[in-house]
């Protein structure tokens, strides 16, 4: 768990966690409110905690990351 944090060396590094051991990302104050490093984790996601925190980001960076946590974006379809 993080509450104060940022940067684009913390986003990067954490995507690059996240990408590494296949885990996902929750947070809160948003309808779309997770997100996955690569489309092959959605099927665990829906298996495990299915539509309790909307839409999945797919993210692919730590920008997209950031856009989708700090902004709700989409950076796929932005």
């Amino acid at each position: 768990m993080f509450e104060h944090f940022g940067g684009d060396t913390f986003y990067s590094r954490l995507w690059e966690l996240a990408d590494r051991t296949g885990s996902f990302f929750i947070w809160t104050e948003r309808e779309r409110s997770i997100a996955v490093t690569n489309s092959q984790a959605l099927t665990q996601i829906y298996r495990n905690i299915g539509d309790d925190f909307g839409k999945p980001f797919v993210v692919h960076s730590g920008k997209e990351l950031e856009a989708a946590i700090e902004y709700g974006i989409d950076a796929q379809s932005a």
